[in-house]
Order: structure tokens, then sequence, then C-alpha cells
């Protein structure tokens, strides 16, 4: 059977045993299948990610499963994927996370953005992001926070991602220790956000010299 519409392709495949990963050079490059009782359906979003999930031996969805259909269907994030992830990106769920001891939650998958050159770091972090990473580690040092504010920036204004939906990572760099407040704006300013979700000492020196550390590092915790 075969339906075409202007956005979705639908095949569907008799078949009870054979599982089938096509690739049809005039509808698409990939197309992923899906399973569905008595036979299989294959499903292409033009230009957009689609999960893939293994319905065998099921008959019919609990009450509780329709429930969690209909609010993954109304979410936002469905929507923002839908209408703005790019064409042969796949977005990447159930990343492995670590819990803080703050008890904010951590991606364990992160993209970091030292020695990126100028003018490649933005398309890094933009590509990086539409693919899934929801981590973004910085630094000070790096010399490229502005840059990748300004990815930030688009992606949000797109609707590609919301601020919330990721981890932003920055450090102190050691001749900041005698100000950390003052390092930490500016790198909010550059980065064009309100907030950070972690903010770390880069290397436990100060930068100073003579024999004692200056200032020490129980002032700069303090002050961070």
């Amino acid at each position: 059977a075969y339906k075409l519409s202007d956005r979705v392709k639908q095949f569907t495949i008799t078949s009870e045993r054979l599982l089938i990963l096509c690739c049809l050079t005039f509808v698409a490059p990939a197309l992923p299948l899906l399973f569905v009782e008595g036979g299989y359906e294959l499903y292409c979003i033009m230009g957009e990610a689609v999960r893939v999930t293994d319905y065998r031996g099921m008959t019919e969805l609990t009450s509780e499963q329709m429930e969690q259909l209909k609010i993954a269907k109304d979410t936002d994030q469905q929507q923002r994927r839908q209408h703005h992830a790019a064409a042969a990106y796949t977005f990447v769920d159930d990343q492995p996370t670590a819990r803080l001891s703050s008890g904010h939650t951590i991606p364990l998958v992160g993209l970091g953005t030292w020695k990126s050159a100028p003018g490649q770091v933005g398309a890094a972090v933009k590509a990086a992001i539409r693919a899934g990473y929801r981590h973004i580690d910085c630094a000070t040092i790096y010399g490229n926070e502005a840059e990748v504010g300004n990815a930030l920036a688009e992606l949000f204004a797109e609707g590609v991602v919301t601020r919330e939906d990721l981890f932003i990572t920055t450090k102190l760099w050691n001749a900041d220790h005698g100000d950390p407040e003052g390092a930490c704006k500016r790198s909010l300013t550059s980065l064009k956000l309100e907030y950070l979700d972690l903010y770390l000492m880069h290397w436990p020196v100060a930068g100073n010299t003579g024999p004692e550390l200056k200032p020490s590092i129980n002032e700069t915790w303090a002050g961070m």
C-alpha cells in the first residue's frame, strides 16, 4: 500500500518476521522503519528526525500508554523538532547523565570548544546541538566565548532548543582569581546568557609570582 502527501511518505510491507531498512533515493537518503502489528510501516518526515519504536507483540495500548503518547505529541519539544530540525540530523534521547551534589543533572557527553578556530567554533556548536548534544564546555582562556554565544543565540531564535535544554560550562582563568564575580559576568555577556550551569576554577593557580598563592584557593572559592 502506498500513500503520498506533502510531507509524509508511508509504505506498508506485509511480513511477520522480516525487518527491512530501505534506502529510496527518490524519497530521502535514509528512511527509518516502524514495526506495527501485521506488518511494517516506513515513515519519513522530510528533513526531520523520526524516532523508531518497536511495537512487536503489542495488540493495543494501555490507558497509561495512551496518555503518555498524548503528552509526547503535545510537547513543545516535539513541535520544535518537527519544524526546526535540520535535514540529515538525528536527535539523541536518553543521553547518559550524572546528578551533581547540587541536585542538578549534567549530561556526560559534551562538546569542548578548546582550540576551535575563529569562524569554526560557532558552526561546530550549531552542528553539535542540532545533532543532539546538550552540554557545551567553554572557558575564558579559549578566547571564543563570544562566537559560541552568537551560535547559541541563533539556535534559541530559530527554536531549535531553549536555554533550559542546554547545560553550559565555562571557567575562571588564573589571572581573574582576584575578581571571580566580574570574570563570571564578562563570560555571561560574551555567551549572551543570563546564567551558567557550571562555573569552574580552571586551574588552582592565580598567576602571581612569589612563595604564596594570592589570593588563596579558599578566597577564590569564596568569591565564586
